[in-house]
């Protein structure tokens, strides 16, 4: 009577959700499922709130570890050169401090000046906050990432256009000057061509007139 009983419990859930083995577990289960999750993501809101507003008043350098202490956190040098420094609350990993390579160089006169150059010493740390405000925070960031790039995206197709707008005019201004220019070779050769036959002809005649006048006058002037 107990295996029918526990059969019509079975039966009356749904066959995806018990063969899968979903969070409902049929009336009468015995296992228990057990997960991995991340320890800060079992503390409250308040407690990550809080640790959150200890880190943001916490400034990165060679005393931010005796600092830490005093606001309530633990720390932990995870590196034998001291350079990088673990900061827990109640065993929940909460940030990270870590001291930079530093190297020095040295310069000709005429050479680049370095991008950065470091006036003290506590510039080389930084420090990486390991405790999430939220449990989709990386989730958000992705979001506001592709926002970001989706409106850089937009503005340059919106650059683009307008560089393939400018790009056409000039196309249209430079035919236009090449078939003006070609408009002014063909006149002057038209006028070249027209005035080449006009000044022979005159020419040839006025030699000839002055010839005939000079037979006529030598003609004159023999004795009869």
């Amino acid at each position: 009577m107990k295996a029918t009983a526990e059969g019509e419990g079975r039966s009356k859930l749904p066959s995806k959700l018990y063969d899968l083995g979903k969070w409902a577990a049929p009336t009468g289960a015995k296992s228990i499922r057990e997960f991995e999750v991340l320890t800060q993501e079992l503390t409250s809101a308040s407690d990550r709130s809080w640790i959150n507003g200890k880190l943001a008043g916490l400034t990165p350098s060679q005393s931010a570890e005796i600092h830490a202490v005093r606001l309530g956190f633990t720390t932990t040098t995870l590196d034998p050169h001291g350079r990088v420094v673990l900061l827990s609350w109640k065993g929940i990993e909460a940030a990270l401090l870590f001291k930079r390579a530093v190297t020095k160089v040295s310069i000709l006169p005429k050479e680049q000046l370095p991008p950065k150059i470091l006036s003290r010493e506590d510039e080389a740390w930084m420090m990486l906050p390991l405790m999430q405000t939220a449990y989709h925070s990386d989730a958000q960031q992705l979001r506001q990432s592709f926002a970001v790039q989706g409106t850089e995206l937009q503005e340059a197709k919106a650059l683009l256009r307008h560089q393939q707008i400018e790009l056409d005019a000039m196309e249209r201004q430079l035919l236009s000057w090449e078939v003006k220019y070609n408009r002014l070779r063909q006149r002057r050769a038209a006028a070249k061509a027209k005035k080449a036959p006009t000044t022979s002809k005159p020419l040839a005649k006025a030699k000839a007139t002055t010839t005939a006048r000079r037979s006529r006058k030598c003609a004159a002037s023999k004795p009869m």
